[in-house]
């Protein structure tokens, strides 16, 4: 299964990592941001790919017309986003046959948008969840392909809560990579 990777997040690296080296995947490309003003985990994913002569790019829109025909011409079955800061219009969702699948940390439809992690702290939340969905047009509107609770302790703060949401997410994309090769997603 080809895949393309689109993150620039700590989050994103953590899952890149996690199945890059999976039997019968292939990482096509990686679209990355080399600096985030507006991420403050950002990372630059690049450098998970780079052992593995993945090709990437410093993107600014992934929308553009450019970035669509690269990614276009990597053919991907399947395009994994996470941990992107803009939405995916059209153009690149309806590139991959498997179609794209995004991630929210969050127990959707609830805390949709931005800073999911703080909102769920800020609002006093006992419990959250981490959420694949097929991504759409929306902000985080699309099918949803996996879903996992996660109990939100007293003590916990944005940090330990995002390290949870690592782990959990790392199990859900295993079953969701088996599951997009069995056709049964």
């Amino acid at each position: 299964m080809k895949i393309f990777f689109i993150g620039c997040v700590k989050f994103s690296k953590e899952l890149l990592s996690s199945i890059i080296n999976l039997p019968k995947i292939k990482i096509v490309g990686i679209a990355t941001k080399k600096s985030s003003k507006f991420n403050s985990d950002h990372y630059d994913i690049s450098k998970v790919g780079n052992p593995y002569n993945v090709p990437f790019k410093y993107i600014d829109d992934i929308n553009d017309s450019k970035t669509e025909g690269w990614i276009y011409s990597l053919s991907p079955d399947v395009i994994f986003c996470f941990g992107w800061p803009s939405l995916l219009k059209q153009n690149i969702l309806s590139i991959p046959n498997l179609g794209v699948v995004g991630y929210h940390p969050s127990d959707l439809p609830l805390n949709r948008g931005r800073h999911p992690i703080i909102w769920a702290l800020v609002l006093g939340l006992t419990e959250t969840g981490s959420t694949f969905f097929l991504m759409n047009k929306g902000a985080d509107t699309g099918n949803i392909i996996s879903q996992r609770k996660l109990k939100i302790k007293k003590n916990d703060d944005a940090e330990t809560l995002y390290a949870k949401l690592v782990e959990i997410s790392k199990n859900q994309l295993n079953e969701i990579i088996a599951d997009l090769k069995n056709d049964s997603i």
